[in-house]
């Protein structure tokens, strides 16, 4: 087990509580930018933001722990679906909803293997788990080498945004606003970066949550 101080334990809550905000600023306002493009991975962003809060913080934890393991059951789906389509439509390469996915299915993992935290207890009470019910060493650290080079992989890439709308979804609609000289919409494009809605905000919540889950999944071993 891995322990920390206790306020690193609320200064994390409080992040995810604000990615998941933020997530639902962009929700509000997906009409006004990529129409529906996204909307997936940013519901995502509000579901996990609000578990992972009330998994650092048991107190700030919300509704019966099934609800939430059939939401990510749900998104876990959801995206291993998308996954494919994309692979039909684009050929071979890595879509953005696959690190989607395994991101949902970590946040079943972490209700099913719950981690004690510092002052209080997970989604369960420690003293109430089996001795053979923490998650695999081997596996905890697979999900959270994969889920830091997510990170890496989306602060080092030059296609912002690429981690909410995929590659080749905001290459296209950029693309296809400069090849139209829509001097209006390019205005629109212009000011969305200087928005909430800026490709580089949205990668940095991506970032930050795959971190955040990484160092939780640590924990559950």
């Amino acid at each position: 087990m891995i322990e920390s101080p206790s306020f690193l334990y609320y200064f994390l809550a409080v992040v995810m509580l604000a990615i998941s905000g933020y997530s639902l600023l962009l929700v509000a306002n997906t009409g006004r930018r990529f129409q529906t493009l996204g909307l997936d991975v940013e519901i995502s962003h509000i579901a996990m933001g609000l578990a992972m809060a009330g998994m650092f913080i048991h107190r700030w934890s919300f509704g019966p722990n099934l609800a939430w393991e059939l939401i990510f059951a749900v998104l876990s789906i959801w995206f291993l679906y998308a996954t494919f389509r994309s692979l039909v439509r684009f050929g071979v390469h890595l879509p953005h909803t696959a690190i989607h996915a395994l991101m949902s299915f970590t946040m079943l993992l972490m209700y099913w293997y719950p981690a004690e935290q510092m002052g209080s207890m997970g989604a369960r009470s420690m003293a109430q788990l089996t001795k053979g019910s923490h998650l695999d060493p081997g596996i905890s650290l697979l999900l959270s080498v994969v889920l830091f080079a997510s990170a890496i992989f989306t602060m080092a890439s030059p296609n912002r945004g690429s981690s909410l709308f995929g590659t080749h979804h905001a290459q296209a609609f950029v693309t296809s606003v400069v090849e139209r000289d829509d001097a209006q919409e390019l205005e629109v494009v212009i000011e969305s970066v200087r928005s909430l809605s800026a490709p580089w905000a949205a990668d940095g919540a991506h970032i930050v949550m795959a971190m955040a889950m990484g160092f939780m999944v640590l924990l559950m071993v």
